[in-house]
This record gives structure tokens, sequence and C-alpha cells, in this order.
């Protein structure tokens, strides 16, 4: 069966606007414990790794609001293309683009699947002089495939399956390229002893 398209602003309450410090210098601003991150700590594997942090008074001072941990947070301005899921609560800044679940039809690990297709949109369809991006207007008029929710289920848990099967190799790897390394260093080695030995 086909599944559903579903428009994102059916799915969402609305996309979180973004923490603007202004003043990086103004002490009262930093070091608190309120994580903040920009586009820098997004990893290829659609992850965040890394923020800094910011204080209660520089989140008052801002026009922010808080992405909650499971939102799913684009890029949508300038290194746009990338996509991750807020392990926590980040304040996030104005290049990036944080969707809240509004319905309980939708699984946040199939979201966050899902999303590349949304991120792939975003990275074509970027315009701008110097500062290239997306309007939040063009996130949410996009459309996803949104089957049932034992189908999403099963869609996530299929993908985490192969995926540590994926990082299992990539361990098996790197496992036996030591192996390959340590044995041509002691072949190497045993080389070296022999031409010593040749008389001349």
């Amino acid at each position: 069966m086909t599944p559903s398209l579903c428009y994102l602003s059916m799915l969402y309450v609305s996309l979180i606007t973004y923490v603007k410090i202004q003043a990086r210098a103004n002490k009262k601003y930093w070091g608190g414990s309120i994580p903040w991150i920009s586009a820098r700590y997004f990893t290829d594997e659609h992850t965040i790794k890394g923020s800094e942090p910011i204080t209660e008074e520089g989140l008052n001072n801002s026009s922010s609001k808080i992405a909650p941990k499971n939102s799913t947070i684009l890029i949508t301005r300038v290194s746009v293309g990338k996509f991750a899921i807020a392990d926590k609560d980040y304040a996030i800044n104005q290049d990036l683009t944080a969707l809240v679940l509004k319905k309980s039809n939708i699984n946040n690990q199939y979201l966050w699947l899902i999303s590349e297709i949304v991120a792939e949109r975003i990275q074509k369809n970027a315009t701008g002089i110097g500062v290239v991006g997306v309007t939040r207007d063009f996130v949410i008029k996009q459309e996803i495939p949104l089957p049932d929710l034992e189908t999403q289920t099963q869609i996530v848990a299929q993908i985490e399956k192969e995926q540590a099967l994926v990082n299992a190799n990539k361990e098996l790897i790197t496992l036996f390229e030591q192996k390959i390394k340590d044995k041509i260093a002691s072949v190497w080695g045993e080389d070296s002893t022999a031409k010593e030995e040749i008389p001349a």
C-alpha cells in the first residue's frame, strides 16, 4: 500500500524560532548551563556533537525558544543540507529550524530518518547572495510519506538493524586493517634482518 502524503505543517505545533545572542563578549550571556548549537555541531551521521554553554540571561535576552529533546533540527541557512535529532534540549542559532511534533501519529525516529528528504529539498532550493537558505514557510509546505505507526516502527527497526550491521563491519574493517599493518611491519622487520645477514 502506498503511504499517504502529509504536509509538515499538519504534524507540527510550530517551527521553533532561533536564538540570536548579539553580544558574544558579554560574559553574562555565556558560560552557563544551557547548550547552544549552530551548524558546526552537526555531524555527517545526523547527530549533534558538542555545543556552547549560554546562561538564562543570555537565553532571555534573545529571540529564542528551546528546541526540545527528540525534535528534528534542520539547517535552513548557510550550510544547508544537514539535519539531526536533538538528544537533549538545545538553544539554536539563526541558521537552524527545529520541528516539534503536534500529533502522535508519527514516530520521532521515523521523522528523523525521513528528514533526509526534506534536507535534500532545502539544499536544492536554497537561494540568496552570500547567505543562502530557505524560508520557514518553505519547510512547513514540504510533504513527506506518512505510513501508519506500525509501519513506521518497522521501518525504524529495520534501518537500525542495518545500521548496527554497518557499524559492526566498520569495526571489523578497522581491526583487519590494523592486523594487515602489523603483519606488514612484521614482514618488513624480518626482511630487514635477513638483508643485514647477507655477506658482502
